[in-house]
């Protein structure tokens, strides 16, 4: 855990896992045609923007906590397999994301409220063409 102040891309990759949990991300993060049998961002900050972009994720995907992204840097999920449930809960986005084009297999709670706790979005959501229930009111588990 810490910070991490370098660009961290990963792409064209298979990955048995990669675990960031509890890491302020003080550059641009980018996974990109890659797969991942296990990967966790738990209480992660990407203050520089996330881009996800035609990968796929075996299993449980936890952002639980997580977010931060600073004005004029997006979160972007784009074209992605999630095979298991996407854990948003207490995430705080404070500029724009954009999910579009994914398959939530066992679903989100991106629109949902756990413990009665929306995702804040302080900027614009971006939603288009995803696939799976967005909206459960747990963590999944």
């Amino acid at each position: 855990w810490g910070n991490w102040g370098k660009k961290l891309a990963i792409k064209n990759c298979e990955l048995d896992l990669l675990s960031c949990v509890s890491v302020t991300f003080k550059k641009t993060v980018k996974l990109v045609n890659s797969h991942f049998h296990d990967c966790h961002f738990t209480f992660s900050y990407f203050l520089k923007g996330l881009k996800i972009d035609q990968c796929t994720f075996d299993d449980y995907l936890d952002f639980q906590a997580g977010g931060h992204n600073k004005e004029g840097c997006t979160i972007t999920l784009n074209n992605n397999h999630f095979n298991g449930f996407v854990n948003f809960f207490d995430c705080w986005y404070e500029s724009d994301v954009l999910i579009k084009g994914n398959n939530f297999t066992k679903g989100t709670n991106l629109l949902g409220k756990p413990n009665n706790i929306p995702v804040s979005f302080d900027k614009r959501l971006i939603m288009a063409n995803n696939i799976g229930k967005l909206d459960f009111d747990t963590e999944g588990r």
